[in-house]
């Protein structure tokens, strides 16, 4: 069945723009650089979309993000999640999360969003996500086992900062976490190396006042 969705047309320099990106690259059959076609390729591309192409979804619903558009994108989002592609779940997660683009705040929801990409695609900012939720009981009760594993995963690919916080978590003892100095004094000194200046002084800050752990 077919949704109708009703999408204002691109002006010719947006489509212009549309046409000449990696996205025109990959989904060529709705554009051309005929300024005249504009709204026949528009309403062609938002038709297929509407009755049930995934990659139109996805060019739509892209497109919609890039240009702040992201109320009439979620539409096309959550019908390319329904066909269990989970490219949007995180900018999903986002808009669930502070209740925005339409949607109503759903600590929940925005929890589920995240899992979908940490789980399957190894996302390392959805990592970070459940981290978060999962240490600071955000939609789901404290667990900072599991806060801890979703850390260590974005940890282990090379996120500096999951490492930071790991250091951190462990000099604390945050929300019942076991303390472990030794533990917390080698991530933070790795931490303390961090190109990212904001890391590094972080961590050069925790490593100075080490004496309170």
């Amino acid at each position: 069945m077919s949704t109708n969705i009703i999408l204002e047309i691109p002006t010719p320099n947006e489509w212009m723009r549309i046409c000449r990106s990696q996205l025109g690259y990959y989904f060529p059959k709705h554009y051309g650089d005929n300024k005249d076609n504009i709204e026949k390729n528009w309403n062609a591309l938002v038709q297929s979309a509407n009755n049930g192409s995934k990659l139109d979804q996805a060019l739509l619903a892209k497109w919609l993000l890039d240009q702040d558009r992201d109320e009439e994108a979620v539409p096309y989002m959550i019908m390319v999640h329904n066909k269990m592609d989970f490219y949007f779940d995180y900018d999903l997660g986002e808009f669930y999360e502070y209740g925005e683009a339409g949607l109503p705040k759903d600590l929940g929801i925005a929890l589920k969003l995240y899992s979908n990409p940490a789980v399957l695609c190894e996302d390392v900012p959805s990592m970070i996500k459940l981290g978060q939720f999962y240490e600071e009981g955000l939609g789901t009760p404290i667990d900072m086992k599991e806060a801890m594993l979703w850390y260590k995963e974005a940890f282990d690919k090379g996120d500096e900062f999951a490492g930071l916080t790991i250091g951190i978590r462990y000099a604390q003892g945050y929300h019942g976490l076991k303390k472990n100095k030794k533990k917390a004094l080698a991530l933070l000194k790795q931490a303390a190396k961090s190109s990212d200046p904001e890391i590094a002084d972080i961590a050069s800050e925790w490593l100075a006042n080490k004496i309170n752990w």
